[in-house]
């Protein structure tokens, strides 16, 4: 719930609602990466999906996923959506871009944060996760207060969804100034 704060949420009799989410299953913090330059964060993006990757010999504990379609790589438009696909291809890393079409088993996938809404990996990278990526920029808008807080609830609530995605491993990267979401 942290991060939907300072969100008020009211129920349906108008009543201010208190809320404390205690997860039912904790698991490890999640890794945050900063790099220098977006290369560097495919860079460091195809390393990650590397070693998720199923190993039928490896022990079941050795943190790699079970299936290559338990890894997602989240971002926060299409646009650079088709980017990390095409950056991780130059660097060996096949992946499936993910849109409104069924996941399909076999790759890893890279998908929108809308778009993995209800879906559950094993392995989840938030990529991009810079200043100006999320939240949006707001600059070139002219919009009053209580809009613009309506909106940055919104990217709140995004990136909420997005990180909760992971069930056992999560890990968030950026180049340049990270997210003041984070």
């Amino acid at each position: 719930m942290r991060v939907l704060n300072p969100g008020a949420f009211t129920d349906l009799e108008g009543a201010q609602e208190q809320h404390h989410y205690v997860s039912a299953r904790s698991g490890p913090q999640p890794a945050e990466h900063s790099v220098a330059s977006v290369s560097a964060e495919l860079d460091r993006a195809a390393d990650w999906v590397q070693r998720w990757m199923p190993d039928p010999e490896a022990e079941a504990d050795s943190g790699r996923a079970t299936a290559p379609e338990a890894i997602a790589i989240l971002v926060r438009d299409k646009y650079k959506r088709e980017n990390v696909v095409q950056g991780l291809a130059d660097r060996g890393v096949s992946v499936r871009s993910v849109d409104r079409e069924d996941v399909k088993a076999g790759l890893p996938l890279v998908m929108t944060m809308h778009r993995a809404k209800g879906l559950e990996f094993t392995h989840v990278l938030l990529f991009g996760m810079q200043d100006g990526s999320i939240p949006v920029s707001l600059k070139d808008y002219s919009t009053s207060e209580e809009d613009t807080k309506d909106a940055m609830l919104r990217e709140r609530s995004l990136l909420y969804v997005a990180a909760t995605r992971a069930r056992d491993v999560l890990a968030v990267s950026w180049a340049g100034e990270k997210s003041p979401l984070l």
